[in-house]
């Protein structure tokens, strides 16, 4: 199409030509254009370790697996977690090894350096945990009224 073309389709959507959406576009610069988020489903490798930071804040680490089927074999992937505030005390308090439960949180990078050589490592920190189901079911929250699973929301006290 040519440029007058163009600019008449934009009018008449935007009502403004091309140009203009695309100065306004750059003149937010500072503003974040992406998105980390994870979901993982699976099983505890290790009981939630509790601890807390330096500033009073509680946070909980655990492993968790999940498996699926790759070109006929399967495949193991371990994750890190990591949970903070109430929903870590909950976590150390109710999941065990072997729980099965559903993680939702974004994916944290760190860096260090070992020996010389600088490592990378990766973590989820944890916005919500679904207990999906526990050897102990008669210690885990109770469930909601319609049959639902216990559902912690990370509220992140002071974080």
């Amino acid at each position: 199409m040519k440029k007058n073309q163009d600019q008449k389709i934009n009018e008449t959507k935007c009502e403004q030509p091309a140009e203009t959406i695309v100065e306004k576009k750059s003149e937010k610069k500072s503003r974040s254009t992406g998105f980390n988020k994870t979901i993982i489903i699976g099983r505890l490798g290790q009981d939630p370790e509790l601890k807390s930071s330096p500033d009073k804040v509680d946070f909980a680490n655990f492993s968790m697996c999940n498996t699926s089927i790759v070109n006929g074999n399967e495949s193991i992937q371990w994750h890190r977690i990591r949970a903070f505030g109430r929903q870590a005390q909950l976590c150390h308090k109710y999941l065990r090894k072997g729980d099965l439960c559903c993680v939702e949180g974004r994916i944290d990078i760190q860096t260090y350096e070992k020996d010389g050589v600088s490592v990378k490592t990766h973590a989820i920190i944890a916005d919500r945990v679904v207990f999906l189901s526990s050897k102990r079911r008669e210690q885990t929250p109770k469930s909601d009224e319609n049959g639902g699973n216990a559902e912690l929301n990370n509220a992140h006290d002071s974080a």
